[in-house]
């Protein structure tokens, strides 16, 4: 395709008129300029098809597209996602911020190394405002605020990521997903996206899609906080039910969202990938040692108000 950009933005959106505008200008800042931002809106009833045509009118690297009717965080990725036509592939949150140089970093780490099929920086939170929350290193975040892990023992999410074996990566996406980073919001190949089955209808499918890029190859962190992820009131994050999740990702699905669903699909992922019969092997034990984690079972059994980083309604 000849006017095939460089880098694809791929932002899905519902009704996100409060922070859209700032998101959209912190990509059209970005130091490469090679770059196209599609936009997909999920039916909203806001400004957000207001404040979209309006960037698009003028700034032609901006693409705009509406659903019909309202598909679901899952299926509006996708379709984001389908429309994009870029080397290079990143989706964005509505209400997130990068720096200026945060495209620009990430190409250099993909361009400088063929085995590395996504790369991302560190990543700070801010809040409805804007203002600094923090930046997260190794920790989580539960309902009492963010909880420090000792970190003198080495970073073991980038230390696997990084890694040239594939048990390892695989062991970072399931084991050490990072809030640090948030890997799904790195910049990544579009022959490696191309090569997963994208996001599936239930809510953390996010977390088996870096499993899938994982195995394809190395996912690299550029050493410098550059991504702002939001936190705020509205956000998906802050979703306290697990039906009220499962509707997020995809209004058509009843069913709440149970960890046996993500094991189920960890072992889907160990199949479909291409890797020597010594490595699967492998990965099948990274994905058995999750499934008789007494955690997984304690959440299928006590099914809690917790949502999946760890806030609380």
């Amino acid at each position: 395709m000849q006017d095939r950009p460089l880098v694809s933005i791929g932002l899905p959106v519902y009704n996100g008129e409060a922070y859209l505008e700032k998101a959209l200008q912190c990509f059209l800042d970005q130091t490469v300029d090679d770059l196209e931002i599609v936009i997909s809106d999920d039916a909203s009833d806001d400004r957000t098809a207001e404040i979209s045509q309006d960037l698009a009118a003028k700034d032609s690297r901006v693409r705009y597209f509406l659903a019909a009717e309202h598909l679901g965080g899952s299926r509006n990725f996708n379709r984001v996602f389908a429309r994009s036509r870029g080397r290079f592939f990143r989706w964005a949150a509505h209400d997130d911020l990068c720096a200026p140089t945060y495209l620009e970093r990430c190409l250099e780490a993909l361009e400088s190394d063929s085995d590395v099929v996504m790369a991302h920086s560190a990543a700070a939170y801010i809040d409805a405002l804007g203002a600094p929350v923090r930046t997260l290193r190794r920790g989580y975040v539960d309902g009492e605020g963010y909880v420090e892990r000792d970190v003198t023992s080495g970073d073991d999410y980038g230390r696997l990521a990084e890694s040239t074996r594939p048990h390892d990566r695989l062991r970072a996406a399931i084991f050490h997903y990072s809030l640090r980073e948030l890997p799904i919001f790195g910049l990544a190949r579009t022959e490696a996206f191309e090569r997963t089955l994208l996001n599936r209808s239930f809510y953390g499918t996010d977390k088996v899609i870096v499993a899938e890029l994982a195995l394809q190859g190395r996912i690299i962190e550029v050493p410098e906080v550059l991504f702002f992820r939001r936190t705020h009131p509205g956000a998906s994050t802050r979703l306290g039910e697990r039906r009220q999740r499962a509707n997020w990702a995809d209004p058509r699905r009843a069913s709440n969202f149970l960890p046996l669903t993500m094991l189920v699909e960890y072992a889907s992922v160990v199949r479909d990938a291409d890797l020597t019969p010594l490595d699967r092997l492998r990965c099948y034990g990274v994905v058995a040692r999750k499934a008789v984690g007494l955690q997984t079972w304690s959440r299928m059994l006590v099914p809690g108000p917790r949502n999946y980083l760890g806030w609380t309604s």
